[in-house]
């Protein structure tokens, strides 16, 4: 699922810090493009066809919207509205 990294079934803080890890060693060089094609589908949730800091920016907003009670929507649903 889009977003979930972890792949424990939700969109959570630990979701966000595994983006944030892709981007930081993508931008180091140290990601093989096999590597950034097996995870893209997981982690750009902007559907932008890259992994960037907007990616986690959106899964830590989702979490804050959930955790706060505002939605109740699947992030797939939440993300494309």
């Amino acid at each position: 699922m889009c977003g979930d990294l972890d792949g424990d079934g939700r969109i959570a803080i630990g979701d966000a810090s595994i983006i944030l890890s892709l981007y930081a060693q993508q931008a180091a060089g140290m990601l093989s493009e096999e590597d950034i094609i097996k995870k893209l589908p997981f982690a750009d949730t902007d559907s932008s066809g890259a992994v960037e800091m907007n990616d986690a920016v959106l899964v830590l907003t989702y979490y804050a919207q959930i955790c706060a009670g505002i939605t109740e929507e699947s992030f797939e649903n939440w993300r494309t509205a």
